[in-house]
């Protein structure tokens, strides 16, 4: 704790929330740590629990761009949205928080490419699976419940995709079709980053929940429904409108008052078919 400590005080890379980072994870007993790879080290914050489910969280993208037409020269986030997500989790599981590839730590092997046109790459998917198979051998039987905010919940699924030991994929303001929302806002195409709609069969038996918010200016009806269509109407998905909650306010009141009936097993599901015919509905 001492090095990360030390680390916001004479290092500004990463510092925009580097420091709010170390005291919610002093705070509330977890526990910072550097993950090195040879493509980037993401920063990870641990809280032990049961060790027979972990749940981990996934960052969103974070200050990927200063402008419409500028990308930023550090992505760390303002608000460690996930991170407090993570906090609020009431059940008893191992709880892992999950930087992205850029935020927090300067990587010089990496670029600003690598968190904006690839920031959902083949490569970011395999450093992600290579700290969940580093996970297993510390946790060999362990369910993993993989939760993603924003572009975090893009990483979930096609981590989720590549992977046979995910029980369970929850997302927030999730980005599920990329493509779509590129088409919609017109941005330029993000070459190098995979899409989990092209990778739907392998998704169609995942348990899926994915909590979208009424008021989400950023990620759109449209955008859900796209990911929603390129499933089968018996897959195990579910799509949660969550009413008064924009694409980065009102997460953490709904998830603190919500995810333990979720882990209890007390929520309501509905299937991706009774949201088939309309809007999508709470």
């Amino acid at each position: 704790m001492a090095f990360f400590l030390n680390a916001c005080s004479s290092y500004h890379y990463g510092s925009r929330s580097f420091p709010e980072v170390v005291r919610l994870s002093r705070e509330n007993n977890f526990l910072l740590s550097k993950y090195n790879s040879s493509y980037a080290p993401i920063l990870t914050s641990f809280r032990p629990g049961d060790s027979n489910t972990l749940h981990i969280y996934i960052e969103g993208d974070g200050l990927a761009w200063r402008t419409k037409y500028e990308p930023s020269f550090d992505p760390t986030p303002a608000d460690p949205i996930a991170l407090k997500l993570a906090i609020l989790d009431a059940s008893s599981a191992t709880t892992i928080y999950l930087g992205r590839p850029g935020q927090y730590f300067k990587a010089p092997q990496r670029s600003i490419w690598d968190w904006t046109h690839r920031r959902f790459s083949k490569e970011t998917i395999d450093l992600y699976s290579h700290f969940l198979d580093d996970l297993r051998l510390e946790y060999p039987q362990s369910k993993i419940v993989l939760l993603g905010y924003s572009g975090g919940a893009t990483l979930a699924l096609l981590l989720a995709a590549s992977r046979s030991d995910i029980s369970k994929v929850i997302t927030f303001a999730g980005l599920l079709d990329p493509e779509k929302w590129i088409e919609i806002n017109g941005y330029s195409p993000l070459e190098g980053s995979l899409n989990p709609t092209k990778f739907h069969q392998e998704l169609d038996s995942t348990s899926q929940i994915h909590f979208v918010g009424e008021n989400d200016t950023v990620v759109t009806s449209p955008v859900i429904k796209s990911y929603q269509s390129s499933f089968h109407t018996t897959a195990p998905v579910v799509i949660q409108k969550v009413s008064g909650v924009t694409h980065w306010h009102g997460w953490e009141s709904f998830w603190e008052g919500i995810n333990s009936s979720i882990w209890n097993g007390k929520m309501h599901s509905k299937t991706i078919e009774d949201m088939k015919e309309g809007a999508i509905t709470e």
